[in-house]
């Protein structure tokens, strides 16, 4: 599994704070990112995968998502437990 992304947003840091909680061993490409410059070289795998061009991404096999919501559901639907997303509206 490769996480291609960048800590510093809070958007792939909640991606990788999911797989760490979860114990799931994963590749992290770090994507470089400055207030300066922004996101100047766009990283090949960011380009193809989302439209938004953008991180996070999770790589794991046939699997390509992006977006930090999406990742972490796949990630739990992956692996239960410890439980980060709610079984129900009710909890």
């Amino acid at each position: 599994m490769r996480k291609p992304g960048n800590t510093t947003a809070a958007a792939p840091f909640i991606a990788l704070v999911a797989a760490l909680e979860k114990a799931i061993a994963f590749g992290l490409v770090m994507v470089p990112f400055t207030q300066a410059a922004g996101y100047p070289s766009k990283h090949p795998e960011v380009v193809r995968i989302n439209p938004k061009k953008q991180v996070p991404l999770l790589v794991h096999g046939e699997a390509e998502l992006f977006d930090s919501r999406p990742i972490v559901k796949y990630l739990e639907d992956m692996n239960p437990a410890p439980r980060l997303w709610l079984a129900d509206v009710a909890g």
